[in-house]
C-alpha cells in the first residue's frame, strides 16, 4: 500500500468511529426507566438519564409514577413513554455480592 492509500483508510476509519460514538446516545435511551416530572395527558415531561425530556404517553400518567422509554419521537422532538405498572416491569436482575479476593 501506497502512504496515500493508508491516509485515506485511517481518515475514512476515523469518520466512521466518530459517526458510530453519535448515534448510540439516542438509541440507547429506548428501554431506560424514569419518573414523570409532570402530569403526562398526553404530554408532558420526564427525567431520564440525569436528564429532563419531553415525552408523550398514549395513556394519562401523574407526576411521580415510573415510567418506560419505548420509543423516540421525531414529531414532538422527545421521548415516548409508558406506565409501569409495578416493580416486576422494572425486569432488575439482583446480582450477589462477593467479596473482592486479594
Amino acid at each position: 500500500m501506497t502512504v496515500l492509500t493508508k491516509l485515506c483508510t485511517a481518515l475514512r476509519l476515523i469518520r466512521l468511529s466518530r459517526s458510530e460514538k453519535r448515534q448510540p446516545r439516542a438509541c440507547s435511551i429506548v428501554g431506560l426507566i424514569g419518573r414523570a416530572e409532570s402530569a403526562i395527558a398526553p404530554d408532558g415531561t420526564v427525567f431520564v438519564r440525569s436528564e429532563l425530556w419531553a415525552a408523550h404517553a398514549g395513556v394519562p400518567i401523574k407526576r411521580g409514577e415510573s415510567v418506560r422509554v419505548i420509543a423516540l419521537s421525531r414529531e414532538r422532538l422527545g421521548l415516548v413513554v409508558e406506565r409501569l405498572a409495578s416493580r416486576s416491569d422494572l425486569d432488575v436482575k439482583v446480582l450477589p455480592i462477593r467479596p473482592l479476593s486479594n
